[in-house]
């Protein structure tokens, strides 16, 4: 599975998850017998060019710059992703982002895609390999990104008054 979510800082502090997409598929695409199969990283190529170039973080267990450099070199959806080695386990990296989502300080667009789902991975995240997570790993990735990044005034003032917080189910605590 391929995931991707998209967040942004207002000035007041508050991260804004913008998008958020996720589905089984390859991460480039490839053609067997003539026919495109499509990759999901046109998808993020998309989800970067609608954010006018939104930086975008991926913990990877080992050096994966061959894999960073094949998105960014994809001669039609280039995709620049800044890969960053995990230092510790999934659980441990979730803990700033589950903090701020329980607090309330997490925002979430109405318009973002797989809202849901997310929400769904967050009550059910163990942090145990294996289990279907990918969606909290990008988001996590995509927080501690935007959580030290610069303000993205334009992109979240323009959909402030789409903002709204998640249902109240899916405030549940989730750590």
């Amino acid at each position: 599975h391929q995931a991707g979510v998209m967040m942004a800082r207002r000035p007041d502090g508050m991260i804004v998850i913008v998008d958020a997409e996720h589905e089984r598929a390859l991460l480039t695409d490839r053609t067997t017998a003539g026919v495109l199969e499509e990759g999901f990283g046109r998808r993020l190529h998309g989800m970067q060019r609608r954010r006018r170039g939104a930086s975008i973080r991926m913990y990877t267990a080992r050096d994966e710059q061959t894999t960073l450099d094949l998105l960014a070199t994809h001669h039609t959806y280039p995709v620049y992703v800044r890969g960053v080695v995990a230092r510790t386990d999934k659980w441990e990296r979730a803990q700033p982002f589950a903090a701020a989502w329980n607090a309330g300080r997490v925002l979430v667009l109405s318009t973002c895609r797989d809202a849901m789902a997310l929400v769904r991975q967050l009550e059910n995240f163990t942090g145990m390999d294996g289990d279907s997570d990918d969606l909290v790993d990008a988001a996590v990735a995509a927080f501690d990104e935007v959580a030290g990044g610069p303000i993205a005034t334009s992109t979240v003032a323009d959909a402030r008054s789409d903002a709204r917080q998640a249902t109240s189910a899916a405030r549940r605590r989730w750590t």
